[in-house]
């Protein structure tokens, strides 16, 4: 019989994690990127009305955005989402369609996102309920240390 492993410490890394508010980021729109068009430097996607057309017509509910009181309150969540898990944020920037969190912890990017998207949320449910949010996860994109160039670190 093996005995239990010992509880390890886990590797703290660094995390650029965005996430977009619902309906903001839609394909179809010039500029947009997909699975097949999100390299640095590759080529965007074009403008195809009939694509945002169907995107917008999967909706559920109006697009959310931000506005300063939101902001606010999405801010608050984030923090408090850091300050609890023992994550130290470097930085915190919430934009009226997205956020952008600079975050270093000792879980996995996924659920670092995870987190704070669910803290944000209940910190906003306190004022409004029955709304999404946040995009899909495909409407989300996490960088860690590992994919900066080395010479930048």
């Amino acid at each position: 019989m093996n005995p239990k492993p010992q509880n390890r410490e886990r590797q703290r890394a660094a995390y650029l994690i965005t996430f977009g508010c619902y309906g903001s980021w839609l394909h179809g729109r010039e500029g947009a990127v997909d699975r097949e068009h999100n390299t640095v430097g590759s080529p965007t996607l074009a403008e195809d009305s009939t694509r945002l057309c169907w995107e917008r017509s999967v909706m559920t509910q109006e697009p959310y955005t931000l506005n300063e009181a939101r902001r606010a309150t999405t801010l608050k969540g984030l923090q408090e989402a850091c300050a609890r898990r023992g994550w130290t944020y470097w930085r915190l920037k919430v934009r009226p369609s997205h956020v952008h969190v600079v975050v270093e912890a000792d879980r996995s990017p996924e659920l670092v996102m995870s987190a704070l998207k669910a803290c944000a949320s209940r910190t906003l449910n306190k004022s409004e309920h029955n709304r999404k949010r946040w995009g899909p996860s495909r409407e989300h994109s996490v960088s860690t240390e590992r994919d900066r160039n080395p010479r930048d670190r």
